[in-house]
């Protein structure tokens, strides 16, 4: 069950009982929210650009902040919001817990909203891939086994008639290929692992054949349903291919259309144990021991005041990728007067198993329309080499989470118009390009320059 919201007139000064404090009577602009939280319901982190008040009228409710504290609010108790508030929670009591909350409306703040890449709830986040490695029964059961894998389903994808049954598909003039959808748990295995994992599984340099079964229908591919998916597939793709004689003829194809098996076929091997597989017990074996270790080994933190020789080494590698690395003037003494004395901006460095791999640099600017302080991401750079594995989109998360917690109206950055990989990533997060908007600078020379001139020149 999931929680129940109900938005409530404004007219009445009490509801079930519960007293407004002096503020908040007599005003037209007031919101009222009921609340119904069902026992064990977890609530998704959110952050208040607003000032609530809140009673809980029935039952407990744990409020957990950022920090790890909690609080226990009891039936009867008050809650009050204040703006910047960062919280998640959880109705750990033994009834359904029932909440009235209170604001006082400002056009464009709501009550609360989403805090970014902070979930709590029980299901986990998903990513999706379509593999197709011979006959599906023993592909989806090998999938399976792997760790970090959430949910499998076999059926046909990409073929040229709709709601193919497997009789028509076994004529081979569907144009379908037997294909499994692999569902993952990105936080805990990433999709080159399973790519490398589904390259085990199958011989990429047999046409139409896996084993002894032979067609279109057993062909082998990657179909992919997020443009971003195709760098990774790439890189493993030409990695496998230095592993073989013979050019792979494996498909990496966008997904043009899936449509699921009969339900005899799904969980086929879990339902018939001893039926046919042109897989070997040994492959499962494996794939339920394999672990994708790297997962573990990516973080974030905010760089120290010892590294500014290692900021000023990110920022020539970054210039040198710009085909700018002539315009460097920076020396260390400069970033770190600049970082770590008079704070001009910050920086942080992503690591992969304890090694940076790349870094952000960013500062606060203003917008005189919001009224409130943005965030300015002034460069963010990750090594070549580390690309493809999600590391940038995790550093631009990051400070999309600085962003809410510091109660900023927006974010911003530049990107070169030829950069099309970090355009594609920028759009797939949501960002809007401001093409109407041009970039104007006076560099030293020019400023100093026009600051020595005379009022009226």
């Amino acid at each position: 069950m999931d929680t129940q919201t109900i938005e409530l007139i404004r007219t009445s000064q009490s509801w079930d009982g519960v007293e407004l404090p002096e503020y908040l009577k007599g005003k037209p602009e007031l919101v009222v929210k009921k609340y119904i939280f069902p026992v064990g319901q977890k609530l998704d982190w959110h952050y208040h650009p607003v000032i609530n008040y809140g009673v809980l009228v029935e039952g407990e409710l744990t409020i957990i902040a950022q920090d790890g504290t909690e609080k226990v609010v009891h039936e009867g108790e008050a809650i009050v919001e204040m703006v910047g508030t960062v919280h998640h929670g959880e109705n750990r009591g033994t009834k359904p817990a029932v909440l009235y909350m209170f604001y006082l409306s400002q056009e464009g703040l709501p009550l609360s909203v989403p805090h970014p890449g902070m979930q709590t709830s029980s299901v986990p986040k998903t990513k999706d891939i379509y593999l197709a490695g011979g006959c599906f029964w023993g592909t989806e059961h090998y999938f399976k086994q792997i760790e970090g894998v959430v949910k499998t389903e076999v059926g046909f994808a990409n073929g040229h008639t709709e709601n193919p049954t497997y009789q028509e598909v076994y004529t081979d003039t569907t144009g379908f290929a037997e294909t499994v959808h692999v569902q993952y748990n990105p936080d805990i295995v990433e999709l080159e692992f399973l790519l490398q994992m589904f390259f085990k599984a199958i011989d990429p340099t047999s046409l139409n054949k896996q084993g002894h079964d032979e067609g279109t229908r057993y062909r082998t591919g990657i179909y992919y349903t997020d443009l971003e998916d195709l760098l990774i597939i790439e890189r493993v793709y030409q990695n496998e291919q230095k592993n073989y004689p013979k050019p792979l003829v494996v498909e990496k194809l966008p997904l043009e259309n899936f449509y699921m098996a009969e339900e005899y076929h799904q969980d086929y091997l879990d339902k018939n144990p001893s039926g046919y597989c042109h897989l070997p017990q040994s492959l499962f074996d494996f794939a339920k021991k394999a672990k994708d270790e790297r997962k573990k080994r990516f973080t974030i933190r905010p760089a120290k005041p010892d590294e500014a020789g290692l900021v000023l080494d990110f920022i020539k590698k970054l210039a040198a990728y710009e085909k700018c690395a002539d315009e460097v003037v920076a020396d260390e003494a400069t970033v770190y007067h600049s970082l770590f004395v008079e704070h001009s901006a910050e920086v942080v460095f992503a690591e992969e198993d304890g090694v940076v791999v790349g870094f952000a640099l960013f500062f606060h600017n203003f917008s005189t329309f919001v009224g409130r302080k943005g965030l300015y991401l002034e460069d963010l750079f990750i090594l070549p080499e580390k690309r493809g594995r999600g590391y940038g989109k995790a550093l631009l998360k990051y400070l999309a989470n600085l962003a809410v917690e510091r109660h900023c109206g927006r974010m911003e950055w530049i990107c070169l118009d030829w950069n099309e990989p970090a355009l594609k990533v920028y759009r797939s997060i949501g960002a809007v390009p401001m093409n109407e908007w041009t970039v104007q600078r006076l560099d030293e020379a020019a400023l100093k320059q026009f600051a020595d001139k005379e009022y009226n020149e």
